[in-house]
């Protein structure tokens, strides 16, 4: 059992060493084959190189060496061309036949960057040939591709001749300058001719673009011309008159179009117009349509402007005449308040800032009427456009109805100064009417005395009255005090009306008690003796006490009576 340990260990490294070789020998055929196919690749690019058709392309070039530059890039062609032949292809066979040689030897690590060595070198060259092909190729191509240019060209020549021919009226007097364009456009196309011939293909390209640009040029003339015509000598000049007359015609009725310039844009629009023409006699049309389409706008736009005007007009005169009369009636209103303030300040106790604030008042009423009346000045000497004095009315509008605010808020106050002046005479009569009718109901009752806080309470009320009597006679009158003098004098004299009532009604009722209980005198004694002691207390002017008494003591006999007299004496306090 152990001898068989070893055995085993022994068995493993064996297995072990077997699938290390022969995973060895299975990496080293992957890359044998991986490098196979690259060199493979690289013989193939280089066999690519060789095939290019260089030679093949000069001899057609040889051919047509009718130019000393053309000569002279033949040479330097033929140069390049040697080059990679001599040279370049053998040094690309050289590191191929390298790469086999260590691929044979299985050298893995020389042979990985020799690759890639070679793949720069293979694609280099390869770039080489096919750039000095594509260079051959530019003349020996050109003769084809440049004819077919010109074919296109041509083709797109005679459209526009023949659109412009169909159409020579629209084109007023630059008829001719565009004929002359076109002869010139002819003339390039002969030039064109000429140099294919001699193969001078590098003058032929500048002739194809020269020839892109002119008639990129002249869609632009035969499309804008008849519209600059048209703009330039019927539209705009037609447009011009009618505004030019509607414009005299305004200024004769009366009004002020100044802020137009209508004068300086007509002659400077005219001006453009002119110099629209003389670059067109050119065929510089850049800008142009925009440039006549801006006038244009211009002077249709002035029609809105003179419609404006006329509307502004008839707003204004509505609108000046009842600004004039608002204004006058405010000035009538003002001058007499002004007026009155000296006796108005004489009656009532004006405050400073409402004297202040009529001086404002009246300051800026005094802006507004200079104000208003340079507007006048401006609407007879037709200086400024109603439009404009619309807007100035309106804000003199603006201003007059804020003073007539502020007027209204002062007449207010000075008002409330007199209504509150009549209403403490009003209230001062029905306060001395309640005082004397409270004096009236007192004598009425004959009462044996009087309580002394009655007449206490009754000098203060007259003593009241008197004061509110004072500040009327005042000049000026405190309304403030004087409020507080008839609200002072209407409290004290409610104060000896209702003492007055009181004592009254008590003084009535305790009299009807005993008088009432004198029928129980004879039935009980204590009854006798109350009713006996609440007249002395009567006498005294002790009424309530008065009254307590007989009802105690009429209760004794009568049950309930207390109740009854109470309810009656209630009922007549309300």
């Amino acid at each position: 059992m152990i001898s068989s340990v070893p055995l085993q260990i022994g068995s493993f490294i064996l297995l072990f060493i077997v699938v290390s070789v022969l995973v060895l020998v299975f990496i080293n055929k992957a890359k044998n084959r991986k490098y196979k196919k690259i060199t493979s690749m690289l013989e193939h690019e280089k066999n690519t190189i060789m095939g290019i058709s260089i030679a093949k392309e000069l001899s057609r070039v040889e051919v047509i060496l009718k130019t000393e530059q053309l000569e002279e890039r033949y040479k330097i062609w033929n140069e390049r061309y040697n080059g990679i032949q001599d040279n370049l292809i053998p040094k690309i066979t050289d590191l191929l036949l390298e790469l086999d040689l260590l691929l044979e030897q299985k050298d893995y690590n020389n042979l990985a960057y020799k690759v890639v060595y070679a793949e720069m070198e293979v694609y280099r060259v390869k770039a080489k040939a096919l750039g000095l092909l594509n260079e051959i190729k530019e003349i020996t191509e050109s003769g084809e591709k440049n004819r077919n240019i010109i074919t296109k060209l041509k083709t797109e020549y005679r459209s526009l001749k023949y659109k412009f021919i169909d159409n020579k009226d629209y084109y007023g007097n630059y008829a001719n300058v565009i004929e002359m364009q076109f002869e010139l456009i002819e003339k390039r196309f002969a030039e064109f001719e000429k140099y294919m011939e001699v193969n001078d293909y590098d003058e032929v390209s500048h002739i194809i673009r020269a020839l892109n640009v002119m008639l990129d040029h002249m869609k632009g003339v035969v499309e804008d011309v008849p519209q600059i015509v048209l703009l330039s000598t019927i539209i705009i000049p037609k447009k011009i008159e009618e505004v030019n007359v509607q414009y005299q015609k305004l200024v004769r009725e009366g009004y002020n179009l100044d802020f137009l310039k209508f004068d300086y844009n007509k002659d400077a629009s005219l001006k453009k117009i002119d110099d629209i023409k003389a670059r067109t006699n050119v065929l510089n049309l850049e800008n142009s349509i925009l440039e006549l389409k801006t006038i244009l706008d211009y002077f249709d736009g002035l029609f809105n402007d003179f419609d404006k005007e006329k509307s502004s007009r008839g707003n204004f005169n509505d609108l000046h005449n009842g600004v004039r009369k608002r204004l006058l009636k405010v000035n009538d209103i003002m001058k007499n308040i002004i007026n009155k303030i000296p006796e108005i300040k004489y009656n009532y106790d004006l405050s400073k800032e409402e004297v202040e604030k009529l001086n404002l008042l009246n300051g800026e009423l005094v802006i507004l009427n200079e104000t208003f009346n340079k507007l006048e000045e401006d609407i007879k000497g037709k200086v400024k456009a109603y439009s404009i004095l619309g807007a100035e009315l309106n804000k003199i509008l603006d201003n007059l109805t804020s003073i007539e605010a502020g007027i209204s808020s002062c007449f207010k106050n000075i008002d409330n100064l007199k209504e509150d002046e009549v209403r403490a005479k009003d209230e001062l009569r029905e306060i001395e009417l309640l005082l004397s009718e409270t004096k009236k109901h007192l004598r009425k009752y004959k009462l044996p005395i009087v309580a002394n806080k009655y007449y206490v309470q009754l000098k203060e009320a007259e003593e009241a009255i008197l004061e509110v009597n004072k500040e009327l006679l005042k000049k000026p009158i405190s309304i403030k005090v004087l409020n507080v003098r008839v609200d002072t004098a209407r409290d004290l004299v409610l104060k000896t009306y209702n003492l007055t009532n009181e004592m009254v009604k008590t003084a009535a009722l305790a009299e009807k008690s005993i008088i009432y209980g004198n029928r129980y005198k004879s039935s009980k004694k204590e009854v006798e003796q109350g009713l006996n002691n609440a007249e002395v207390l009567f006498l005294k002017g002790e009424y309530k006490r008065a009254l307590e008494t007989s009802i105690n003591s009429i209760d004794l006999i009568e049950s309930g009576i207390y109740e009854r007299l109470l309810e009656v004496y209630n009922k007549e306090l309300i």
